[in-house]
Order: structure tokens, then sequence, then C-alpha cells
């Protein structure tokens, strides 16, 4: 009988023994499991801090690309829609007025048409520099934004 309980103990003591190992061994699972969850939002962490980062640099690098864009024009942004919309009022103005001048008056004033022509050649002049000058600034940024883009990678 003695040795019946003996066997019967023996046995659980083996089944406890094989729980616990079975719940030793699950349970280096889980700190297996949440040690690499934490690797994982770290390494997230470092992901978002850096894309935050190049989004700042390219925000700088939009800003400074505008500011160069800008410098030495007479109208600054000429390369918004806007600005040209001027410059193309202010010619439309001036044609028109020295369409009437020469059409409606049977002797037309030559001297403001002059004048007004002159001003006219100026204001095109202006117009051609500052576009050519946006248009080589514009494939200067792109340059530079490629170069940026390889030295990245």
């Amino acid at each position: 009988m003695l040795q019946t309980e003996k066997v019967r103990l023996t046995d659980y003591l083996d089944e406890r023994s094989d729980y616990l190992t079975q719940f030793a061994e699950e349970a280096n699972i889980m700190e297996k499991i949440e040690s690499r969850m934490q690797a994982f939002e770290e390494s997230a962490e470092m992901e978002k801090a850096e894309i935050e980062d190049k989004e700042s640099k390219l925000a700088d690098f939009e800003g400074q690309m505008d500011k160069d864009r800008n410098e030495g024009l007479f109208f600054e942004n000429l390369g918004m829609m806007g600005q040209k919309n001027i410059y193309l009022a202010l010619i439309a103005i001036l044609v028109f007025t020295i369409a009437e001048s020469v059409i409606t008056t049977p002797s037309p004033e030559w001297r403001k048409i002059a004048v007004l022509g002159a001003i006219l050649v100026g204001l095109i002049t202006q117009v051609t520099y500052e576009q050519s000058l946006s248009s080589s600034s514009d494939a200067q940024n792109l340059e530079q934004k490629d170069k940026a883009d390889k030295e990245e990678q």
C-alpha cells in the first residue's frame, strides 16, 4: 500500500513537473514575443523620427527652392500664375491703349505712342527675362534635388 501511494505520488509529481516545465516554456516564449514586440516598437519610433526629419528637410528644401527662384525677379513668385497674369494684364492694357490711339484719332500723337511702345517693349523684355530666369532656376533646383536624392540612397 505504501508502494502504491509512492507510485501515485511519483506520478503526480511527474505530472506536475511536466506541467511546470510546459508553463516555463510558454512563459519563455511569451518573454521572447514581448522582447520582439518592444524591439519592433523601438524601431517603429526610430523610423517615425527619421520620416519626420526627412519631411522637415524636404519642407526646408522647397522653401529654399522658392526663395532661390524668386531671387532677382521684379515681381516675386513669377512662377505662380497670378503674377504672370499681372504682366499679361499690363501688356494687354498697353496694346489696347496704343491701338485705340492709332485707330480712333485722325492724327495720333506719335510721341505718346512711342513712349507707350517703349514701355511695352520694356515690359515684354522684363517678362521674357524673368521667365528665363525662373526656368533656369527650376532646372538647377531639379538637378540639386536629384543629387540630394542620390546621396540619400
